[in-house]
């Protein structure tokens, strides 16, 4: 199989992948209260979407808020569906109004749940404003109120959530000068009180989709097959040298706190030794080669499947390389001998890979390149690798 057939078959599976591997294990609640199980189409949804796809009964459909109570995937992300007021009022200070109450506007929209209890916590972002609204046991969703906004005398705020919580939402000691309407300050309060009213400290109050950074080390091995191609333009010859040779590496790879670690950085190590010498290339001349390598590549890598069992992912690198003692050059034989070093040896990549659990395999393309053969000669390189990967060690943080 030649390189731009390869180079067609990876890109045409990640894509197949990509399209198959978007939908996730999740559910619907119906209108009668009812979880019915499905797989939901993941948008990253950094604002809250207005409608949802899934994939029902090996169909597929979209719901709109008013058609059900919420959904969800089931890796703990949850929303749920609010048809009433979105407060719109601007939160730029040179855009604050005089009038200190809400803006409101009646929306369709789905909720993120940020705590989950007693009492849930609910969040809106439309990637302006952020607003938050609670929900007590089998009652309607309410927007806890909050505007700043500026009396022609000085900026000035509206902190009416403070008292919609001392109401509705209280239990034990509060200092209330120092709550904020803020993610991290209402997501505090409502693990509190869950914890307060529930009398049992990590049961009914839960933070929903709280991901951490992951720091993941492994260990690779496997083969490289390389196609190099040598010219001597001076006396217009060329020859190319293929092979295939083992390679062997390590790789850690950093896990971004967001969208469920989908995106990473990844750096390698891997050492490679390609030899192939005194071939002829014609009755009067012959060429050899040996290339002895540690390359590293570095890039990113998204994770098109990532649970603690399955993953599947593509990735891109830049490939910088380390050339080890003097094993890397072209030997021309003609009237005599003369080795010319290989230099600035470097490439681009695109790959895909499945892993379960800690085991993995993967397949990478390098894109071909050219470097530099001494004064008289020119080079081309590009290969295919196929990997096995065990990771050792993950650290969460």
């Amino acid at each position: 199989m030649n390189t731009t057939k390869l180079t067609t078959l990876l890109l045409l599976s990640s894509t197949t992948l990509f399209a198959q591997s978007n939908y996730e294990d999740g559910f619907i609640i119906n209108l009668n209260e009812s979880k019915i199980p499905l797989q939901v189409k993941f948008e990253d949804w950094s604002s809250n979407p207005n409608k949802i796809e899934v994939i029902q009964d090996g169909e597929k459909k979209q719901y709109s808020p008013k058609e059900i109570k919420g959904f969800g995937t089931n890796n703990g992300q949850l929303y749920l569906s609010y048809n009433g007021k979105i407060d719109v009022s601007s939160q730029f200070y040179n855009q604050l109004t005089e009038s200190r109450e809400p803006i409101w506007k009646e929306e369709s929209t789905f909720l993120k749940t940020i705590v989950k209890g007693n009492t849930n916590l609910l969040m809106h972002d439309n990637n302006n404003i952020v607003t938050f609204y609670y929900q007590s046991s089998n009652n309607n969703i309410q927007p806890l109120i909050y505007k700043i906004y500026n009396d022609k005398v000085s900026v000035k705020k509206n902190e009416q959530f403070k008292n919609q919580l001392r109401a509705n939402v209280h239990c034990g000691t509060t200092n209330w000068n120092k709550l904020k309407y803020s993610k991290s300050d209402l997501e505090n309060y409502f693990i509190k009180y869950n914890t307060c009213v529930s009398g049992d400290e990590g049961t009914s109050a839960k933070t929903v989709n709280n991901t951490k950074s992951v720091i993941e080390f492994g260990v690779q091995v496997g083969i490289r097959n390389e196609n190099n191609k040598i010219a001597f333009p001076f006396l217009d010859i060329e020859h190319e040298f293929k092979g295939t040779s083992p390679t062997v590496g390590v790789n850690v790879e950093y896990q971004f706190p967001f969208l469920k670690n989908r995106y990473a950085l990844a750096i390698e190590a891997n050492y490679f030794h390609f030899k192939r010498q005194e071939v002829e290339v014609n009755p009067r001349f012959g060429m050899g080669m040996e290339r002895k390598i540690i390359e590293v590549p570095v890039g990113i890598k998204y994770y098109i499947k990532n649970n603690d069992e399955h993953k599947v992912f593509i990735d891109a690198y830049y490939n910088a390389k380390i050339n080890l003692s003097s094993a890397n050059y072209a030997e021309a034989l003609y009237s005599e001998s003369f080795k010319q070093e290989l230099s600035n040896i470097s490439s681009f990549s695109f790959g895909l890979g499945y892993q379960w659990k800690n085991l993995g395999i993967k397949g990478r393309y390098n894109f071909n390149s050219s470097f530099d053969v001494g004064k008289y000669m020119l080079g081309e390189t590009s290969s295919v690798s196929l990997n096995v990967f065990y990771k050792f060690s993950r650290l969460t943080f």
